[in-house]
């Protein structure tokens, strides 16, 4: 299919859902399938009270209805907050009594059953909710089964289960593939810019409901391109993954680092003032010379630093106010750290080098620190 038809029936289709799309891709599809069940079920439960079987005629309904409420539930709400392990649980209640009323005959909605536990929850738990439910539902009907029954429904129900079962850990393992795929850089194995895009929108949503202190890192290699001019782009590509294996090591578990684009990288330091940032960006700075991998091509670093002001929710303005940092030590000689002040009375922005902001001496290169050593051992 040509891109632009495929971008014409993408267009088509987020015009379609509106405000009321469901971006996450298993609750989509978990809400198209409690549809679907819902429209089998209910004109099921109108022909049961047609044909005078009100009692089953109820518990039809009232599993119809239990679908439908869940489908109005994630519409509005757009996730379905673990309420698909209780739907189950209830549903398959509901399809005990019915064996327990219908006798055997009923026993062949189990399969349907085992299909919906393993379409809506965690494999793991469908196969212990589809062992449960066969136990009970033989020991309601064990005076009906016969030998030719078991021989035929029992097997084809283990393998039922144990094809689901493998298709759903198939399926596992090709969604994280594909999940590593869309948010992981190939070359630096950091989680590139989709993820930080993602990460940020998150975190856009949660800053004015959380008491955590977040602040953002930009680090640009200087004169990267001299690298690959002398020493050709297969070793530039080199030199950006020890990059970014050096920043990895140098920052905590808890902390996440992203390749933003081409030779600039993006760190989010939680629960991490400027402060704390700041001294954390100059001592990778200082390391970058030092780096074994790294130390025959000269390379500097410059960083821009700024905290998320708390209760704001513009996410552009973090970035604005680091990438601002970032082109001032870019502007100003390279190979320096800079931080945003935000100053939150006025709403307005000021930008400072490292060393002058902790009041050390200013001296040039990375000899600073092992100078302010010596001073303090004297």
């Amino acid at each position: 299919m040509p891109l632009d038809s495929v971008q014409e029936e993408k267009t088509n289709l987020e015009n379609f859902l509106g405000q009321n799309q469901i971006k996450n891709l298993d609750t989509r599809y978990y809400l198209y399938g409690i549809s679907v069940a819902f429209f089998i079920i209910f004109p099921m439960a109108m022909y049961r009270f047609y044909t005078g079987d009100r009692v089953i005629g109820m518990f039809d309904l009232a599993i119809s209805l239990l679908l439908l409420s869940l489908s109005v539930r994630i519409w509005y709400r757009k996730n379905t907050d673990h309420i698909n392990y209780f739907v189950f649980g209830i549903s398959s209640i509901l399809m005990l009594v019915i064996v327990s009323v219908k006798g055997i005959d009923s026993l062949i909605w189990i399969f349907a059953f085992v299909g919906i536990g393993y379409y809506t929850i965690d494999k793991t738990y469908a196969l212990f909710g589809s062992i449960l439910l066969s136990l009970a539902s033989t020991a309601i009907v064990l005076d009906q089964i016969t030998t030719s029954f078991m021989v035929s429904f029992y097997p084809s129900l283990i393998l039922l289960n144990t094809l689901l079962y493998l298709g759903a850990s198939k399926s596992g393992y090709q969604q994280d593939l594909l999940f590593e795929l869309a948010t992981i850089d190939s070359l630096t194995r950091v989680k590139n810019r989709l993820a930080f895009n993602e990460k940020i929108e998150e975190l856009s949503s949660s800053m004015t409901r959380i008491k955590q202190t977040v602040s953002i890192m930009i680090l640009d290699i200087d004169h990267f391109k001299k690298i690959n001019d002398t020493f050709g782009h297969a070793e530039g590509d080199q030199v950006l993954a020890d990059f970014a294996q050096l920043i990895k090591s140098n920052i905590r578990g808890s902390d996440s680092i992203y390749r933003y684009g081409g030779e600039e990288f993006v760190v989010l330091a939680y629960n991490s003032n400027l402060e704390s940032a700041a001294k954390l960006a100059e001592s990778i700075r200082e390391k970058v010379a030092l780096f074994p991998c790294l130390a025959k091509y000269d390379l500097t670093v410059s960083i821009g630093v700024t905290e998320i002001p708390a209760n704001n929710a513009n996410a552009v303005s973090w970035l604005d106010r680091a990438d601002e940092a970032l082109y001032l030590s870019k502007n100003r000689g390279r190979n320096k750290v800079y931080l945003a002040l935000h100053d939150d009375t006025n709403n307005s922005d000021s930008y400072m080098e490292y060393a002058k902001y902790f009041n050390i001496d200013q001296i040039d290169g990375s000899l600073a620190s092992n100078v302010i050593k010596l001073k303090k051992a004297d």
